[in-house]
């Protein structure tokens, strides 16, 4: 079984996925969908414990995405009144 695993910023994900197919499902692929759940939860945890600012996964078999998920922001070196302003759209800066 072959299959393709990137870490990409999330615009180069965006791009390379609009240029593939969606799977039907994750399975009809070979896919395990309680598998990828832990990859999800794997990616989302990096992101919390500051490993790193943020990340794209895009997961494609045969010329169909899989799955593709982005997590966390651009970087680790931001304020907090940067913060609570991109997740409060009320807020102006």
């Amino acid at each position: 079984m072959t299959f393709l695993c990137c870490w990409t910023p999330s615009r180069a994900a965006t791009s390379a996925a609009a240029a593939l197919n969606p799977a039907s499902s994750p399975e009809a692929l070979g896919f395990d969908s309680p598998r990828l759940a832990k990859l999800d939860a794997y990616m989302a945890k990096a992101v919390a414990d500051g490993r790193v600012a943020g990340l794209s996964t895009l997961l494609a078999r045969h010329g169909q995405v899989v799955s593709e998920k982005t997590y966390g922001v651009r970087s680790l070196d931001v304020t907090m009144s940067n913060v609570e302003r991109a997740r409060s759209p009320s807020i102006k800066g």
